[in-house]
């Protein structure tokens, strides 16, 4: 494979990816609670740097230049790789560890009950936070893993590759 777009974000992903998933094994012998214990903006720096680190090599092997749709694609797939990944790993970790997946629940539970008003205020429905815990309350290994993580890296992952390509694109 001589392409060198695919191969950066295979390289950078793989390797976002092993990290995440290290990380993530490591905080839940340490923790017990590898998800809460890698907040949001921890987890967001992380992402960033390896998609920066995608996009700059990229832009250093063609010679200072990179098009915006170049940093885009090459930020897609390492993102994607590394939501897989650490997705995959908290779904086993879940699967696995009965005990992670309680304390996760336990900590959802927690900030939906302590939050309950705000929640039906924000909704503009009442009831709409008790649906929540009830919700939560049903959530398995593989719900909290996908639809929880997955989206959530998607989703931050997007956004940074976006704000990557846009910084080291061709002037």
């Amino acid at each position: 494979m001589n392409q060198p777009l695919i191969q950066t974000g295979l390289r950078y992903g793989a390797v976002g990816a092993l990290v995440f998933a290290t990380s993530y094994i490591a905080l839940a012998f340490v923790f017990q609670n590898p998800p809460m214990a890698l907040p949001v903006p921890l987890h967001a720096i992380m992402l960033f740097a390896f998609i920066f680190g995608a996009a700059f090599e990229l832009r250093s092997q063609q010679g200072k230049k990179l098009h915006f749709w170049q940093g885009g694609a090459v930020g897609f797939i390492t993102y994607c790789l590394i939501a897989v990944g650490s997705s995959l790993t908290l779904y086993l970790l879940f699967e696995y560890n009965d005990q992670v997946l309680q304390m996760e629940k336990e900590a959802r539970l927690l900030v939906a009950s302590t939050n309950m008003e705000q929640i039906n205020d924000y909704a503009g429905v009442e009831g709409f936070a008790q649906e929540k815990i009830e919700q939560i309350k049903s959530f398995g290994a593989l719900n909290l893993a996908i639809n929880n993580y997955l989206w959530t890296n998607l989703i931050i992952g997007l956004f940074l590759s976006i704000f990557v390509s846009f910084l080291l694109r061709k002037k």
